[in-house]
């Protein structure tokens, strides 16, 4: 482009909500072109001040606001009301309360869309209507897991369907994990957090379904990290992976449009070993959110021995009394596992302090927090594989696996969750300010006219998933 055409372009104007991890690649990509003019609402602001300093062109490029999402609607409706489009990349329990506003500024006269890379809750769905009367774009679950995996979902089933094909069986894996490379030994969920480990500890709290042989499964929670999870070696060659269900899975037999399934299932991945840990964790009684109020100044072996009913705080007695409320066999090599990870964590320690944080669980979070946050050089990954069974109209079988794997880089400036969320969320903002995706109402990635850019713009930051396919 020569810069006669460039300087013409109209100033668009984008409000970014948020400035956590996801919205380096964001803030990255709206800034590669000039006529970007982005709007950072946050609390965080130094944040928010370190990506413009990376990011900003010139001094107006970026501006910063201050923003307390819970409290500040009148600030937050002015903003939506001086931007093109909303960004919503704060927690999802805030993402209705966006789209009010937003709705009611197009109500107003003010054209202003809105792209999202979470679920669509079912208040968010009762927007549907009133968006499509206004003629406004309500974008969500562009991310990586929703998002990417429903682009390449959506791809093959319609192109099944076109050729009078049926999807029997459809299964999808995903997981944000360490790299392998950035393992520390000894480390026992064989996992890192990027953000606090209370929602993981959490996890396993909700129940989840899927279709298995055209019925309902219902997985209890506490079958999550049990009786649910799956040896997944065979996906990769170079992974030792295991899985549980995720959430609600039957719903996709409406959402991809395929009723013709037996089998539908989403999950999540984490390294083999790591539910088995989980539920040691949870077993041992250690995972309590009601309130503590004796904590300060204790170390953990004082915390663990009352919480195990332990003769002593030696570390022998400890582990003594933890298999037995594990009803674990102590010469055994699952033992020897549980009672080395809880060493290397820190929970038998007579000189590790026990953070002062309210509850047992948060108190916990805090210490695995400071065990397994990625350290300088260390990088994360996202492994995807979505597979397909499709009976075919001849009579044959075809196989597709469809295959993501994502690293983050060592330096920490782009992790692979930032890149697998943030790039999805960002392409899909600025083909709705260029006008190439028109669609309106309330909707995820289920449609090729607004899937297809993506794709195509994805596979420009090298972002894909590899398809290999088989017919029997």
């Amino acid at each position: 482009q020569n810069m006669s055409t460039t300087t013409t372009l109209p100033d668009r104007k984008i409000l970014l909500l948020g400035a956590g991890f996801v919205t380096t690649t964001v803030i990255e990509y709206l800034t590669r072109r000039r006529e970007n003019i982005v709007t950072i609402a946050t609390r965080s602001i130094e944040k928010a001040q370190q990506k413009r300093d990376t990011y900003a062109h010139n001094a107006d490029q970026i501006k910063i606001e201050s923003l307390d999402i819970e409290n500040d609607d009148d600030k937050l409706m002015k903003l939506i009301g001086e931007n093109d489009v909303v960004i919503s990349l704060v927690p999802y329990t805030y993402h209705v309360k966006v789209a009010k506003m937003v709705l009611k500024q197009n109500e107003q006269g003010h054209k202003v869309n809105m792209v999202t890379s979470s679920y669509i809750s079912a208040d968010m769905e009762k927007l549907d209507e009133e968006a499509k009367k206004l003629g406004v774009t309500i974008f969500n679950s562009i991310g990586v897991d929703p998002g990417i995996d429903h682009l390449y979902a959506v791809k093959f089933i319609e192109a099944a369907h076109k050729k009078g094909d049926k999807v029997r069986h459809f299964e999808s894996w995903c997981g944000g994990l360490p790299a392998p490379d950035s393992l520390s030994e000894g480390n026992p969920l064989k996992y890192k957090f990027s953000w606090s480990p209370r929602g993981v500890l959490m996890a396993g709290t909700n129940e989840a379904r899927y279709l298995k042989d055209g019925e309902t499964v219902i997985v209890a929670p506490q079958d999550l990290m049990n009786s649910a999870v799956q040896d997944l070696s065979n996906l990769h060659k170079d992974f030792e992976f295991e899985g549980y269900p995720n959430r609600d899975s039957t719903v996709y037999a409406k959402e991809y449009g395929i009723p013709e399934s037996t089998f539908i299932l989403r999950g999540t991945l984490r390294y083999k070993g790591f539910a088995h840990f989980m539920r040691a964790l949870k077993g041992s009684g250690l995972v309590n959110f009601e309130p503590a109020r004796d904590l300060k100044g204790k170390k953990w072996a004082d915390v663990s021995a009352k919480v195990l009913e332990a003769s002593s705080t030696s570390e022998d007695d400890l582990a003594a009394a933890l298999l037995k409320k594990l009803n674990v066999d102590a010469n055994s090599e699952e033992a020897t596992t549980i009672v080395n990870g809880f060493k290397w964590i820190g929970i038998f320690s007579n000189e590790v302090p026990v953070h002062d944080a309210g509850t047992l669980a948060d108190a916990l979070s805090y210490l695995l927090e400071q065990k397994m946050s990625f350290k300088k050089g260390e990088r994360d990954m996202i492994f995807m594989q979505n597979k397909f069974i499709m009976d075919k109209a001849n009579g044959k079988t075809d196989t597709i696996t469809a295959t993501m794997i994502l690293y983050g880089d060592r330096e920490g400036k782009y992790t692979a969750m930032a890149k697998g969320t943030g790039y999805p969320c960002v392409i899909a903002t600025q083909l709705v300010l260029d006008g190439i995706i028109k669609r309106t109402g309330v909707f995820a990635p289920h449609f090729e006219e607004v899937n297809d850019p993506i794709m195509g713009a994805l596979m420009k930051e090298d972002i894909k998933m590899d398809i290999v396919a088989r017919e029997e």
